[in-house]
């Protein structure tokens, strides 16, 4: 048996590059400028740790080795450890004691990664070096949110936000207003339900990581469907433009609910500096996208998602940072990517192109609705709550036509490829 030869020349170097440029690639962020510097948040932003620590997660489910565990958790502590002494100490925050660990959690999975990169060879390089971008993603997750939301307050100066408070005040009351009232004036209330809005990145990792266990069954994955989706629904931040309650109303909010503006066509510039991230809600998009997908997980994995989604509904109202008309136009929002994501499902089959249309659709009825009919609304609550009502139910009832008939596609493929005679040996180029 002829000795295998230690790889030399060019093609090492190559493979080192790679793995030293993608850790090259995450570690810089670390000086970043925005939000005051990468480097400065690590230990004080609850929603960059919450972020962080989906790499974690990601390493945890690649099944890594005992060894390789402790090396992360140890790694963790000692960074942890030099940046309190260097910087003074933490930002306290609700729960900051343990939700600051996920930083650190975080560049130790990712560092723990990138050696595992260079080290591996073949398939495990390659699953090695996937892991590491999807970990490394989160970094730009956060980096890229800052940068995008603070850029709608300069390029917006006008927002709608009568229009959406006029539409939700013909439910017959204000949602925002009446659930604000149940945290306002109560600490510990209002830091819990601010730490579950902060918490969106962990189950998005976790739905990551079982889709990469399951090798993407249905024929799309996650993260391109999160990306489309956020993508999309920010331009239309440009269409429909909105703050929230919290910073329209400052200092009415939540106690004293100012009346519907007599004059709806009569847009004002808003002279406070907030985020136009109210048309259609995002964070609550991102939680119905993995509350959608989650089907793959257990009943009590799916019950959890339920759960938080609900919580992710009620927090986005109670702080303020949404009408809920904001939450019912996500529904066709995401629905439209939904069905774009999904191509286990061919695009001439109904149960496709039909959510497709009636995400586009809905969508633009719904903005061209509030820009220009919602006065015409007032005072009718059962005709807007059957609006809502049906927006809701008939986008959930689409989209679970589309997973039953994409599940149903993916198990007869599965079928093919095991039925007796037709299993084909790699490279063989004939059956078995």
């Amino acid at each position: 048996m002829t000795p295998r030869k230690p790889r030399t020349g060019p093609s090492v170097f190559l493979e080192l590059a790679v793995a030293l440029g993608l850790i090259a690639l995450i570690m810089p962020l670390l000086f970043s400028v925005a939000y005051g510097g990468l480097l400065g948040n690590i230990g004080n932003n609850p929603i960059l740790a919450f972020a962080v620590a989906g790499a974690f997660i990601i390493h945890l489910a690649s099944g890594p080795s005992r060894r390789e565990v402790l090396i992360t958790l140890v790694l963790a502590a000692v960074l942890h450890f030099l940046y309190q002494r260097i910087t003074g100490g933490f930002a306290r925050y609700f729960g900051y004691m343990i939700i600051n660990w996920g930083s650190f959690l975080g560049i130790s999975s990712l560092l723990v990664l990138a050696v595992r990169a260079i080290r591996k060879r073949g398939e495990q390089r390659k699953s090695a070096l996937s892991n590491l971008i999807a970990g490394g993603a989160f970094f730009y997750y956060w980096i890229v949110l800052g940068f995008a939301l603070t850029l709608t307050d300069y390029l917006i100066p006008r927002v709608y936000d009568q229009f959406l408070y006029a539409f939700d005040g013909s439910l017959g009351f204000q949602p925002s207003f009446v659930l604000g009232r149940l945290i306002y004036g109560r600490p510990f209330a209002w830091d819990l339900v601010r730490t579950l809005y902060f918490a969106i990145a962990l189950p998005v990792a976790m739905l990551y990581a079982s889709q990469r266990r399951g090798r993407y069954a249905l024929g799309y994955k996650i993260f391109p469907l999160l990306i489309a989706a956020s993508t999309g629904g920010y331009l239309l931040y440009f269409v429909l433009p909105g703050t929230g309650p919290i910073y329209e109303f400052r200092g009415l909010f939540p106690f004293h609910i100012p009346p519907v503006a007599p004059h709806l066509g009569k847009i004002e510039p808003m002279l406070e500096r907030a985020v136009r991230n109210g048309m259609p809600s995002l964070h609550f998009g991102t939680a119905l996208l993995l509350w959608w997908n989650c089907r793959i997980w257990p009943k009590a994995g799916r019950a959890v998602i339920l759960l938080f989604l609900l919580a992710t509904a009620f927090a986005t109202l109670a702080l303020g940072q949404h009408y809920l008309i904001d939450l019912v136009v996500a529904f066709p929002v995401m629905l439209i990517f939904q069905a774009a994501a999904i191509t286990a499902v061919p695009l001439s089959a109904r149960e496709r192109w039909v959510p497709l249309a009636v995400g586009v659709c809905g969508t633009f009825a719904w903005l061209a609705f509030l820009r220009y009919g919602v006065a015409l609304w007032l005072g009718r609550h059962a005709l807007s709550w059957i609006l809502i009502s049906g927006t809701m139910i008939g986008c959930c009832l689409l989209e679970s036509r589309l997973w039953n008939k994409a599940r149903a596609s993916s198990e007869r493929q599965e079928e093919r490829n095991f039925a007796p005679g037709q299993f084909q040996l790699p490279g063989s180029g004939r059956a078995d």
